[in-house]
């Protein structure tokens, strides 16, 4: 996980069109966090993606709803967050 922010950090500002990803319960795989820890950590690279991506760039994030609440928040005091996607089940 520390990988991550190593790894955006070296990204130049603002030269990212578009960033995709699904880090929902990424650090709980191996029980290494706690959920404040979670928030934390999902916090700090999403500033770190808010530096990278360009003026007109997107991050598209996806999460099970368990989740979505926190990211909600976060995405909010980072991003200007539009409509959301949500696909009908089957």
């Amino acid at each position: 996980l520390t990988g991550c922010l190593k790894g955006i950090k070296r990204i130049p500002a603002d030269s990212v069109d578009l960033i995709i990803t699904d880090p929902t319960g990424v650090p709980f795989t191996d029980n290494q966090f706690r959920l404040e820890d979670y928030y934390q950590w999902n916090k700090n690279w999403l500033i770190e993606a808010r530096r990278v991506l360009k003026e007109t760039g997107s991050i598209y994030l996806m999460t099970n709803w368990q989740y979505s609440s926190m990211f909600h928040s976060l995405l909010n005091n980072i991003f200007k967050v539009k409509p959301f996607i949500i696909e009908r089940l089957l």
